[in-house]
């Protein structure tokens, strides 16, 4: 239980959450508009697929890994998923995800 509920056992993950905010905040009030890379919005789904595969509860598709590498592979792939989803230019994976009914799931999820 403690491994799962305790700060200290989290701590990278709000570290990586802190660490992505600081860095889209800092490009959004930079003066000049960084240039979206040219994979940025290709890799979107990838990371999405591997986001998914890795949060999965038993961890069917990557079974082999024990649960804190699984831990830090999804919050690597939760970060590069945010980062890529930013683009000043809307991808097509951006407009899916922001349609009605994802963005619908997402108001309730945490409450679910």
């Amino acid at each position: 239980m403690r491994a799962y509920y305790a700060t200290d056992t989290r701590v990278y993950q709000l570290a990586a959450g802190a660490l992505i905010a600081v860095i889209l905040l800092r490009q959004k009030d930079s003066a000049s508009t960084p240039a979206q890379l040219p994979f940025q919005s290709a890799i979107t789904p990838l990371v999405f697929i591997a986001f998914i595969a890795l949060a999965i509860g038993d961890g069917w598709f990557f079974s082999s890994l024990s649960a804190s590498t699984r831990g830090l592979l999804a919050t690597v792939a939760a970060v590069g998923l945010i980062w890529s989803l930013e683009p000043h230019l809307p991808s097509t994976f951006q407009r899916v995800l922001s349609s009605k009914t994802p963005t619908y799931l997402g108001r309730i999820s945490y409450g679910t």
